[in-house]
Protein backbone atom coordinates (compact mmCIF):
# COMPACT_ATOMS: atom_id res chain seq x y z
CA UNK A 1 0.00 0.00 0.00
CA UNK A 2 1.33 3.43 -0.98
CA UNK A 3 0.37 6.25 1.42
CA UNK A 4 0.00 9.76 -0.02
CA UNK A 5 -0.09 12.47 2.70
CA UNK A 6 -1.88 15.61 1.49
CA UNK A 7 -3.24 18.87 2.84
CA UNK A 8 -7.07 19.04 2.92
CA UNK A 9 -7.20 20.98 -0.35
CA UNK A 10 -7.95 19.97 -3.91
CA UNK A 11 -4.63 21.45 -5.10
CA UNK A 12 -2.71 19.19 -2.73
CA UNK A 13 -4.76 16.16 -3.77
CA UNK A 14 -4.12 17.01 -7.40
CA UNK A 15 -0.35 16.93 -6.88
CA UNK A 16 -0.49 13.64 -4.99
CA UNK A 17 -2.84 12.10 -7.57
CA UNK A 18 -0.50 13.09 -10.41
CA UNK A 19 2.39 11.34 -8.64
CA UNK A 20 0.31 8.20 -8.11
CA UNK A 21 -0.96 8.15 -11.69
CA UNK A 22 2.59 8.67 -12.99
CA UNK A 23 3.42 5.33 -11.35
CA UNK A 24 0.19 3.76 -12.58
CA UNK A 25 -0.96 3.03 -9.02
CA UNK A 26 -4.49 1.63 -9.05
CA UNK A 27 -7.03 2.60 -6.36
CA UNK A 28 -6.28 -0.59 -4.45
CA UNK A 29 -2.59 0.28 -4.16
CA UNK A 30 -2.81 3.86 -2.89
CA UNK A 31 -4.30 5.57 0.17
CA UNK A 32 -4.65 9.35 0.59
CA UNK A 33 -4.41 10.70 4.15
CA UNK A 34 -4.74 14.27 5.36
CA UNK A 35 -1.71 15.62 7.17
CA UNK A 36 -3.90 16.97 9.97
CA UNK A 37 -5.17 13.44 10.63
CA UNK A 38 -2.23 11.38 9.36
CA UNK A 39 -1.57 9.65 12.70
CA UNK A 40 -5.15 8.45 12.84
CA UNK A 41 -5.23 7.35 9.23
CA UNK A 42 -1.88 5.56 9.30
CA UNK A 43 -3.16 3.21 11.99
CA UNK A 44 -5.47 1.68 9.38
CA UNK A 45 -2.70 1.12 6.80
CA UNK A 46 -0.84 -2.19 6.59
CA UNK A 47 2.67 -2.39 8.15
CA UNK A 48 4.36 -2.75 4.77
CA UNK A 49 2.99 0.58 3.51
CA UNK A 50 5.26 3.15 1.93
CA UNK A 51 4.93 6.91 1.73
CA UNK A 52 4.74 8.82 -1.53
CA UNK A 53 5.48 12.51 -1.00
CA UNK A 54 4.44 14.80 -3.78
CA UNK A 55 5.84 12.45 -6.41
CA UNK A 56 9.45 13.31 -5.58
CA UNK A 57 10.17 10.34 -3.28
CA UNK A 58 8.69 6.86 -3.60
CA UNK A 59 9.30 3.41 -2.19
CA UNK A 60 7.06 1.24 -4.32
CA UNK A 61 6.76 -2.46 -4.78
CA UNK A 62 8.88 -3.96 -7.53
CA UNK A 63 5.71 -4.89 -9.43
CA UNK A 64 4.67 -1.26 -9.76
CA UNK A 65 5.53 0.16 -13.12
CA UNK A 66 6.24 3.80 -13.81
CA UNK A 67 4.54 5.81 -16.50
CA UNK A 68 5.60 9.24 -17.59
CA UNK A 69 2.32 10.23 -19.22
CA UNK A 70 0.50 13.34 -17.92
CA UNK A 71 -3.15 12.58 -17.03
CA UNK A 72 -5.76 14.83 -18.65
CA UNK A 73 -9.32 15.04 -17.37
CA UNK A 74 -12.39 17.15 -18.12
CA UNK A 75 -13.25 20.47 -16.54
CA UNK A 76 -16.33 18.76 -15.12
CA UNK A 77 -14.18 16.54 -12.92
CA UNK A 78 -11.96 19.42 -11.85
CA UNK A 79 -15.00 21.52 -10.89
CA UNK A 80 -16.54 18.59 -9.01
CA UNK A 81 -13.26 17.91 -7.24
CA UNK A 82 -12.90 21.50 -6.06
CA UNK A 83 -16.44 21.39 -4.64
CA UNK A 84 -16.24 18.08 -2.80
CA UNK A 85 -12.72 18.76 -1.50
CA UNK A 86 -14.21 20.93 1.28
CA UNK A 87 -16.16 17.94 2.66
CA UNK A 88 -14.84 16.84 6.05
CA UNK A 89 -15.07 13.13 5.37
CA UNK A 90 -11.48 12.10 4.63
CA UNK A 91 -12.82 9.31 2.45
CA UNK A 92 -13.52 11.94 -0.22
CA UNK A 93 -9.89 11.73 -1.41
CA UNK A 94 -9.93 8.01 -2.14
CA UNK A 95 -13.36 8.44 -3.78
CA UNK A 96 -11.93 11.14 -6.03
CA UNK A 97 -8.93 9.00 -6.94
CA UNK A 98 -11.07 5.99 -7.83
CA UNK A 99 -13.03 8.08 -10.33
CA UNK A 100 -9.91 9.87 -11.58
CA UNK A 101 -8.11 6.58 -12.24
CA UNK A 102 -11.03 5.22 -14.26
CA UNK A 103 -11.37 8.50 -16.21
CA UNK A 104 -7.73 8.25 -17.26
CA UNK A 105 -7.87 4.52 -17.99
CA UNK A 106 -10.43 4.14 -20.72
CA UNK A 107 -13.64 5.55 -19.21
CA UNK A 108 -13.66 9.27 -20.17
CA UNK A 109 -17.50 9.53 -19.94
CA UNK A 110 -17.73 7.92 -16.50
CA UNK A 111 -19.20 11.01 -14.78
CA UNK A 112 -22.26 10.78 -17.01
CA UNK A 113 -23.26 7.56 -15.24
CA UNK A 114 -24.85 8.94 -12.07
CA UNK A 115 -25.60 5.49 -10.66
CA UNK A 116 -22.05 4.16 -10.99
CA UNK A 117 -20.66 2.70 -7.73
CA UNK A 118 -17.77 5.21 -7.71
CA UNK A 119 -19.59 8.26 -9.11
CA UNK A 120 -22.51 8.01 -6.69
CA UNK A 121 -20.43 8.73 -3.52
CA UNK A 122 -19.00 11.87 -5.12
CA UNK A 123 -22.54 13.03 -5.98
CA UNK A 124 -23.54 12.57 -2.33
CA UNK A 125 -20.47 14.49 -1.14
CA UNK A 126 -21.32 17.28 -3.61
CA UNK A 127 -24.97 17.44 -2.46
CA UNK A 128 -23.91 17.66 1.20
CA UNK A 129 -21.55 20.55 0.43
CA UNK A 130 -24.25 22.41 -1.50
CA UNK A 131 -26.69 22.00 1.39
CA UNK A 132 -24.09 23.27 3.82
CA UNK A 133 -23.48 26.39 1.70
CA UNK A 134 -27.24 26.98 1.57
CA UNK A 135 -27.56 26.64 5.35
CA UNK A 136 -24.64 29.00 5.89
CA UNK A 137 -26.36 31.62 3.73
CA UNK A 138 -29.56 31.10 5.71
CA UNK A 139 -28.24 30.88 9.27
CA UNK A 140 -25.35 33.36 9.50
CA UNK A 141 -26.32 36.33 11.69
CA UNK A 142 -24.10 39.43 11.60
CA UNK A 143 -23.99 41.86 14.51
CA UNK A 144 -22.52 45.32 14.52
CA UNK A 145 -19.32 46.14 16.41
CA UNK A 146 -16.72 48.93 16.40
CA UNK A 147 -13.31 48.42 14.90
CA UNK A 148 -10.17 50.01 16.36
CA UNK A 149 -10.51 52.86 13.88
CA UNK A 150 -13.95 53.67 15.28
CA UNK A 151 -15.81 52.59 12.18
CA UNK A 152 -18.54 49.96 12.09
CA UNK A 153 -17.80 46.39 11.15
CA UNK A 154 -20.30 43.56 11.05
CA UNK A 155 -19.15 40.35 12.76
CA UNK A 156 -20.55 36.83 12.56
CA UNK A 157 -19.41 33.44 13.82
CA UNK A 158 -20.64 30.21 12.27
CA UNK A 159 -19.80 26.52 12.56
CA UNK A 160 -20.47 24.80 9.20
CA UNK A 161 -20.45 21.04 8.81
CA UNK A 162 -17.78 21.31 6.11
CA UNK A 163 -15.08 23.79 5.07
CA UNK A 164 -17.51 25.89 2.99
CA UNK A 165 -16.73 29.43 4.20
CA UNK A 166 -14.85 30.37 1.01
CA UNK A 167 -17.64 28.97 -1.17
CA UNK A 168 -20.33 30.84 0.78
CA UNK A 169 -18.44 34.15 0.99
CA UNK A 170 -19.29 35.61 -2.48
CA UNK A 171 -22.95 36.03 -1.52
CA UNK A 172 -22.04 38.04 1.58
CA UNK A 173 -19.58 40.17 -0.40
CA UNK A 174 -22.32 40.93 -2.89
CA UNK A 175 -24.80 41.82 -0.14
CA UNK A 176 -22.47 43.98 1.94
CA UNK A 177 -20.78 45.78 -0.96
CA UNK A 178 -19.26 48.89 0.59
CA UNK A 179 -19.67 47.74 4.20
CA UNK A 180 -16.99 45.83 6.06
CA UNK A 181 -17.67 42.44 7.61
CA UNK A 182 -15.87 39.62 9.41
CA UNK A 183 -17.11 36.07 8.96
CA UNK A 184 -15.38 33.70 11.36
CA UNK A 185 -15.51 29.90 11.36
CA UNK A 186 -13.35 27.31 13.17
CA UNK A 187 -11.46 26.75 9.90
CA UNK A 188 -10.89 30.27 8.60
CA UNK A 189 -11.78 33.90 9.27
CA UNK A 190 -12.75 36.03 6.29
CA UNK A 191 -12.52 39.81 6.36
CA UNK A 192 -14.12 41.97 3.67
CA UNK A 193 -12.54 45.43 3.66
CA UNK A 194 -14.83 46.64 0.78
CA UNK A 195 -12.01 46.03 -1.74
CA UNK A 196 -10.73 42.50 -1.23
CA UNK A 197 -11.59 39.43 0.82
CA UNK A 198 -8.77 38.56 3.21
CA UNK A 199 -8.23 35.20 4.93
CA UNK A 200 -6.96 34.56 8.43
CA UNK A 201 -6.83 31.80 11.05
CA UNK A 202 -10.12 30.34 12.28
CA UNK A 203 -11.79 31.21 15.58
CA UNK A 204 -12.92 28.71 18.22
CA UNK A 205 -16.07 30.65 19.15
CA UNK A 206 -17.93 33.94 18.76
CA UNK A 207 -16.13 35.60 21.67
CA UNK A 208 -12.78 34.96 20.01
CA UNK A 209 -14.10 36.30 16.72
CA UNK A 210 -15.12 39.58 18.39
CA UNK A 211 -11.98 39.89 20.50
CA UNK A 212 -10.29 42.14 17.93
CA UNK A 213 -13.01 44.77 18.34
CA UNK A 214 -14.02 47.17 21.06
CA UNK A 215 -16.79 46.24 23.45
CA UNK A 216 -19.11 48.85 21.93
CA UNK A 217 -22.03 46.72 20.74
CA UNK A 218 -24.79 49.28 21.12
CA UNK A 219 -26.59 48.03 18.02
CA UNK A 220 -26.31 44.34 18.79
CA UNK A 221 -29.47 44.00 20.85
CA UNK A 222 -31.44 45.97 18.27
CA UNK A 223 -30.34 43.67 15.45
CA UNK A 224 -31.12 40.55 17.48
CA UNK A 225 -34.52 41.96 18.41
CA UNK A 226 -35.19 42.67 14.74
CA UNK A 227 -34.57 39.03 13.82
CA UNK A 228 -36.79 37.86 16.68
CA UNK A 229 -39.59 40.30 15.81
CA UNK A 230 -39.56 39.34 12.14
CA UNK A 231 -39.57 35.61 12.86
CA UNK A 232 -42.42 35.89 15.36
CA UNK A 233 -44.44 37.96 12.87
CA UNK A 234 -44.23 35.27 10.14
CA UNK A 235 -44.66 32.30 12.48
CA UNK A 236 -47.93 30.57 11.60
CA UNK A 237 -49.29 28.63 14.60
CA UNK A 238 -51.89 26.93 12.39
CA UNK A 239 -49.18 25.19 10.33
CA UNK A 240 -46.70 24.13 13.00
CA UNK A 241 -44.65 21.06 12.16
CA UNK A 242 -41.81 20.74 14.72
CA UNK A 243 -40.18 17.82 12.89
CA UNK A 244 -40.02 19.71 9.60
CA UNK A 245 -38.85 22.85 11.44
CA UNK A 246 -35.94 21.00 13.04
CA UNK A 247 -35.05 19.37 9.74
CA UNK A 248 -34.83 22.75 8.02
CA UNK A 249 -33.32 24.59 11.01
CA UNK A 250 -31.43 21.97 13.08
CA UNK A 251 -31.22 22.59 16.82
CA UNK A 252 -27.42 22.75 16.73
CA UNK A 253 -27.68 26.04 14.78
CA UNK A 254 -30.02 27.67 17.30
CA UNK A 255 -27.25 29.02 19.53
CA UNK A 256 -26.21 31.37 16.71
CA UNK A 257 -29.78 32.45 15.78
CA UNK A 258 -31.38 35.22 17.86
CA UNK A 259 -34.85 34.24 16.65
CA UNK A 260 -34.37 30.64 17.80
CA UNK A 261 -34.75 31.86 21.38
CA UNK A 262 -38.43 32.44 20.60
CA UNK A 263 -39.06 28.99 19.13
CA UNK A 264 -39.80 27.06 22.38
CA UNK A 265 -42.29 29.72 23.48
CA UNK A 266 -43.94 29.91 20.05
CA UNK A 267 -44.33 26.13 19.92
CA UNK A 268 -45.80 26.09 23.42
CA UNK A 269 -48.30 28.84 22.56
CA UNK A 270 -49.17 27.53 19.08
CA UNK A 271 -52.35 25.64 20.03
CA UNK A 272 -53.74 28.51 22.07
CA UNK A 273 -52.95 31.04 19.34
CA UNK A 274 -54.53 28.85 16.68
CA UNK A 275 -57.72 28.58 18.71
CA UNK A 276 -57.79 32.33 19.28
CA UNK A 277 -57.62 32.84 15.51
CA UNK A 278 -60.69 30.66 15.04
CA UNK A 279 -62.91 31.58 17.98
CA UNK A 280 -63.51 35.29 17.20
CA UNK A 281 -64.90 34.37 13.78
CA UNK A 282 -67.47 32.12 15.47
CA UNK A 283 -68.58 35.05 17.61
CA UNK A 284 -69.03 37.47 14.71
CA UNK A 285 -72.60 38.45 13.85
CA UNK A 286 -73.85 36.10 11.15
CA UNK A 287 -77.11 37.65 10.07
CA UNK A 288 -79.07 35.45 7.69
CA UNK A 289 -81.51 36.66 5.03
CA UNK A 290 -85.06 36.42 6.46
CA UNK A 291 -87.38 33.92 4.86
CA UNK A 292 -90.30 36.32 4.67
CA UNK A 293 -90.55 39.99 3.73
CA UNK A 294 -89.58 42.13 0.78
CA UNK A 295 -86.30 43.75 -0.22
CA UNK A 296 -86.74 46.41 2.47
CA UNK A 297 -86.75 43.69 5.12
CA UNK A 298 -83.65 42.17 3.51
CA UNK A 299 -81.84 45.50 3.61
CA UNK A 300 -82.73 45.98 7.27
CA UNK A 301 -81.48 42.50 8.20
CA UNK A 302 -78.25 42.96 6.22
CA UNK A 303 -77.29 45.98 8.31
CA UNK A 304 -76.16 43.68 11.14
CA UNK A 305 -74.21 41.24 8.93
CA UNK A 306 -70.46 41.18 9.63
CA UNK A 307 -69.33 37.82 8.28
CA UNK A 308 -66.62 39.14 5.95
CA UNK A 309 -63.53 40.92 7.25
CA UNK A 310 -64.26 44.03 5.14
CA UNK A 311 -67.41 44.79 7.12
CA UNK A 312 -65.27 46.05 10.01
CA UNK A 313 -63.71 48.86 7.97
CA UNK A 314 -66.85 49.85 6.06
CA UNK A 315 -69.17 52.55 7.40
CA UNK A 316 -72.29 50.51 6.74
CA UNK A 317 -73.90 47.80 4.62
CA UNK A 318 -74.96 49.11 1.20
CA UNK A 319 -77.87 47.03 0.01
CA UNK A 320 -79.63 46.90 -3.33
CA UNK A 321 -82.23 49.46 -4.38
CA UNK A 322 -85.09 49.43 -6.87
CA UNK A 323 -88.63 48.16 -7.46
CA UNK A 324 -89.34 44.60 -6.39
CA UNK A 325 -91.00 43.94 -9.74
CA UNK A 326 -88.03 45.16 -11.79
CA UNK A 327 -87.49 43.05 -14.88
CA UNK A 328 -83.85 44.11 -15.33
CA UNK A 329 -81.53 43.21 -12.43
CA UNK A 330 -78.14 45.02 -12.56
CA UNK A 331 -75.25 43.71 -10.42
CA UNK A 332 -72.04 45.67 -9.83
CA UNK A 333 -68.90 44.80 -7.89
CA UNK A 334 -69.12 46.60 -4.55
CA UNK A 335 -69.96 50.03 -3.08
CA UNK A 336 -67.44 52.84 -3.50
CA UNK A 337 -66.43 55.57 -1.08
CA UNK A 338 -69.53 57.75 -1.61
CA UNK A 339 -71.86 54.76 -1.60
CA UNK A 340 -70.36 53.65 1.71
CA UNK A 341 -71.01 57.06 3.28
CA UNK A 342 -74.53 57.48 1.87
CA UNK A 343 -75.67 53.88 2.12
CA UNK A 344 -76.96 53.83 -1.48
CA UNK A 345 -75.67 51.95 -4.57
CA UNK A 346 -74.34 53.63 -7.70
CA UNK A 347 -74.21 57.23 -6.40
CA UNK A 348 -70.45 57.90 -6.71
CA UNK A 349 -68.45 58.95 -9.80
CA UNK A 350 -69.03 55.59 -11.51
CA UNK A 351 -72.71 55.78 -10.58
CA UNK A 352 -73.10 59.23 -12.09
CA UNK A 353 -71.33 58.05 -15.25
CA UNK A 354 -73.67 55.08 -15.28
CA UNK A 355 -76.64 57.45 -15.16
CA UNK A 356 -75.35 59.30 -18.23
CA UNK A 357 -74.96 56.00 -20.12
CA UNK A 358 -78.49 54.98 -19.11
CA UNK A 359 -79.83 58.25 -20.50
CA UNK A 360 -77.93 57.75 -23.75
CA UNK A 361 -79.35 54.22 -24.05
CA UNK A 362 -82.85 55.42 -23.24
CA UNK A 363 -83.15 53.26 -20.11
CA UNK A 364 -84.84 54.58 -16.98
CA UNK A 365 -82.96 53.98 -13.74
CA UNK A 366 -86.24 53.87 -11.84
CA UNK A 367 -87.15 50.64 -13.62
CA UNK A 368 -83.94 48.84 -12.61
CA UNK A 369 -83.02 46.94 -9.48
CA UNK A 370 -79.41 47.96 -8.71
CA UNK A 371 -77.22 46.00 -6.32
CA UNK A 372 -73.64 44.76 -5.82
CA UNK A 373 -72.08 41.34 -5.42
CA UNK A 374 -70.39 42.59 -2.22
CA UNK A 375 -72.33 44.78 0.18
CA UNK A 376 -69.43 46.46 2.00
CA UNK A 377 -66.79 48.91 0.76
CA UNK A 378 -63.35 47.30 0.51
CA UNK A 379 -60.56 49.85 0.77
CA UNK A 380 -57.05 50.69 1.96
CA UNK A 381 -55.81 54.05 3.28
CA UNK A 382 -53.84 56.26 0.89
CA UNK A 383 -53.08 59.45 2.76
CA UNK A 384 -56.46 60.97 3.64
CA UNK A 385 -58.22 59.02 0.91
CA UNK A 386 -59.86 55.59 1.05
CA UNK A 387 -58.66 53.79 -2.04
CA UNK A 388 -60.86 51.10 -3.58
CA UNK A 389 -59.47 47.55 -3.41
CA UNK A 390 -60.90 44.60 -5.30
CA UNK A 391 -62.83 42.43 -2.80
CA UNK A 392 -61.56 39.02 -1.84
CA UNK A 393 -63.28 35.92 -3.15
CA UNK A 394 -64.23 35.10 0.47
CA UNK A 395 -66.24 38.34 0.63
CA UNK A 396 -68.02 37.48 -2.62
CA UNK A 397 -68.95 34.09 -1.18
CA UNK A 398 -70.06 35.61 2.14
CA UNK A 399 -72.43 38.03 0.37
CA UNK A 400 -73.85 35.47 -2.03
CA UNK A 401 -76.82 34.48 0.25
CA UNK A 402 -77.97 38.12 0.20
CA UNK A 403 -77.70 38.28 -3.58
CA UNK A 404 -79.69 35.05 -3.86
CA UNK A 405 -82.32 36.49 -1.53
CA UNK A 406 -82.62 39.63 -3.69
CA UNK A 407 -83.04 37.52 -6.81
CA UNK A 408 -85.72 35.46 -5.09
CA UNK A 409 -87.66 38.60 -4.15
CA UNK A 410 -87.31 40.43 -7.47
CA UNK A 411 -87.44 37.43 -9.86
CA UNK A 412 -86.07 39.45 -12.83
CA UNK A 413 -86.30 38.46 -16.45
CA UNK A 414 -82.78 39.67 -17.29
CA UNK A 415 -79.59 39.90 -15.23
CA UNK A 416 -76.87 42.32 -16.35
CA UNK A 417 -73.50 41.84 -14.60
CA UNK A 418 -71.13 44.79 -14.63
CA UNK A 419 -67.52 43.61 -14.55
CA UNK A 420 -65.66 40.42 -13.65
CA UNK A 421 -66.40 40.28 -9.90
CA UNK A 422 -70.16 40.52 -10.45
CA UNK A 423 -70.06 37.73 -13.03
CA UNK A 424 -67.81 35.56 -10.85
CA UNK A 425 -70.36 35.76 -8.02
CA UNK A 426 -72.64 33.75 -10.32
CA UNK A 427 -70.27 31.78 -12.53
CA UNK A 428 -67.31 31.12 -10.23
CA UNK A 429 -63.70 32.38 -9.99
CA UNK A 430 -62.75 30.90 -13.36
CA UNK A 431 -64.87 33.38 -15.31
CA UNK A 432 -62.97 35.86 -17.52
CA UNK A 433 -64.66 38.95 -18.93
CA UNK A 434 -62.97 38.84 -22.32
CA UNK A 435 -64.36 35.34 -22.94
CA UNK A 436 -68.03 36.32 -22.59
CA UNK A 437 -68.31 40.08 -23.08
CA UNK A 438 -71.67 40.93 -24.65
CA UNK A 439 -72.76 37.28 -25.00
CA UNK A 440 -76.00 35.81 -23.71
CA UNK A 441 -74.90 33.08 -21.31
CA UNK A 442 -76.89 29.95 -20.40
CA UNK A 443 -77.81 29.74 -16.70
CA UNK A 444 -80.77 29.11 -14.40
CA UNK A 445 -81.32 32.45 -12.65
CA UNK A 446 -83.17 34.38 -15.36
CA UNK A 447 -84.25 34.21 -18.99
CA UNK A 448 -81.35 36.40 -20.07
CA UNK A 449 -77.88 36.74 -18.55
CA UNK A 450 -75.45 39.29 -20.00
CA UNK A 451 -71.99 40.48 -18.87
CA UNK A 452 -70.62 43.91 -19.79
CA UNK A 453 -68.01 46.42 -18.64
CA UNK A 454 -68.24 48.07 -15.26
CA UNK A 455 -68.70 51.86 -15.68
CA UNK A 456 -65.66 52.51 -13.47
CA UNK A 457 -63.51 50.42 -15.85
CA UNK A 458 -64.56 52.64 -18.76
CA UNK A 459 -63.82 55.75 -16.69
CA UNK A 460 -60.28 54.49 -16.03
CA UNK A 461 -59.56 54.08 -19.72
CA UNK A 462 -57.65 56.95 -21.37
CA UNK A 463 -59.54 59.24 -23.68
CA UNK A 464 -59.47 57.87 -27.23
CA UNK A 465 -60.69 55.06 -29.48
CA UNK A 466 -60.41 52.34 -26.81
CA UNK A 467 -62.62 54.19 -24.35
CA UNK A 468 -65.09 55.17 -27.09
CA UNK A 469 -65.37 51.55 -28.21
CA UNK A 470 -65.95 50.29 -24.64
CA UNK A 471 -68.58 52.97 -24.12
CA UNK A 472 -70.36 51.93 -27.32
CA UNK A 473 -70.33 48.26 -26.26
CA UNK A 474 -71.77 49.12 -22.85
CA UNK A 475 -74.58 51.25 -24.28
CA UNK A 476 -75.42 48.51 -26.78
CA UNK A 477 -75.56 45.96 -23.93
CA UNK A 478 -77.89 48.26 -21.95
CA UNK A 479 -80.20 48.55 -24.96
CA UNK A 480 -80.24 44.79 -25.56
CA UNK A 481 -80.79 43.89 -21.90
CA UNK A 482 -83.56 46.46 -21.51
CA UNK A 483 -85.26 45.40 -24.74
CA UNK A 484 -85.43 41.75 -23.66
CA UNK A 485 -86.55 42.68 -20.16
CA UNK A 486 -89.41 44.89 -21.38
CA UNK A 487 -90.64 42.63 -24.16
CA UNK A 488 -91.92 39.13 -24.55
CA UNK A 489 -89.65 38.49 -27.50
CA UNK A 490 -86.49 36.45 -27.84
CA UNK A 491 -82.92 37.51 -27.10
CA UNK A 492 -81.01 39.48 -29.74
Amino acid sequence: MIVVPIEPTFASFRNGARAALARNLGPGLVKFVQRDSAQTQLSFVSPDSHVLTGGREAQAHDAVTTSSRVPRVSKTFLSLGERVAVHRDTGVWDALYRVLFRLTHGEPRLLEVATDRDVRPLSLFDAAVRRDVHKMHAFVRFREARARDGESVWVAFYEPDHRVADRAAPLFVDRFGGTRFVLATPDVTLFWNTIALQRGPGSPDEAAARAAFDEDTRHEDGVADLFRTYYESIFNPARVNPRAMRAEMPVRFWKHLPEAQSVPRLLKEATERKNSMIEPRALEPRAEPPIDGDTTDLARAALSCAVCTHSKSASQTVFGQGPTDARLFVVGEQPGDEEDLKGLPFVGPAGRFFDSLLAEAGVLRERLYLTNAVKHFTWEPRGKRRLHVRPHASSVRACRPWLDAELARVRPKVILCLGTTAAQSFLGPGFRLNQALGKWLPQSWAEGFLVSYHPSAILRMPEGPLRDAARAVFINDLVRASALAESDGTRS
